[in-house]
């Protein structure tokens, strides 16, 4: 069994107070690709003293207002997208400095992305009205140079990274050509995978996501 790292979302209970919170689903899903996942908590920690092979950036929530291509949050809200960021950044940066491996789903994506200079577009599907949270949706997969096969994949986002605000050093494997929004990406010389959909939710495309994964992280 491989060990990797896994953030949480960080947000207020009902009283005011920050919780982390983690879908059972990632637990459940990785583990049924021989993945032992290790929630981390949003506060300081010294990543060196643990043993593991990557992170998994998990998803849910959304950057702080300075990341976005306009403002989403109050001050309240922004605070605590920007602790969460800034904690999340620099367990990143440890990957990048140690060279462990990353997967980025959906916000954990876009962080990734945020980090290397992109900026991520708010409402990207703000004028398809059957294009909500929940719905499946169709995006063509790279299989060749220049060939590409059409699959469906669920989508929870409303924010995403637009195709030409994808940074120079990631290749698109994955796009959504309604609105050139990218779904798949990966660094071209780090070990660095990031999808916008969600693997660990119900989903269309389950074998190929397995694959991808397993592929991606050695299982």
């Amino acid at each position: 069994m491989h060990n990797y790292l896994v953030t949480q979302r960080l947000e207020y209970n009902r009283h005011g107070d920050k919780v982390d919170v983690l879908e059972h689903n990632y637990l459940t899903f990785f583990r049924s690709i021989g993945i032992n996942l290790i929630a981390v908590p949003n506060i300081e920690f010294d990543a060196s003293s643990l043993e593991f092979d990557g992170v998994i950036f998990s998803g849910g929530g959304d950057l702080p207002n300075e990341y976005l291509s306009q403002n989403i949050h109050d001050q309240r809200e922004d605070l605590i997208a920007t602790e969460r960021y800034r904690l999340q950044s620099s367990l990143l940066e440890f990957c990048i400095q140690n060279d462990k491996k990353v997967l980025g789903i959906c916000y954990g994506m876009q962080m990734v992305m945020s980090f290397f200079g992109a900026m991520i577009k708010v409402a990207v599907h703000k004028e398809q009205k059957d294009r909500k949270p929940g719905l499946n949706h169709s995006v063509d997969f790279k299989v060749n140079d220049g060939q590409y096969e059409e699959q469906k994949v669920n989508g929870y986002h409303n924010q995403g990274l637009c195709k030409e605000d994808l940074p120079a050093l990631f290749s698109i494997l994955a796009l959504d050509k309604t609105y050139d929004v990218v779904e798949l990406c990966k660094h071209k010389t780090l070990p660095i995978l990031c999808m916008q959909w969600h693997p660990e939710r119900k989903s269309p495309n389950d074998n190929t996501n397995r694959e991808l994964i397993k592929t991606h992280l050695g299982i």
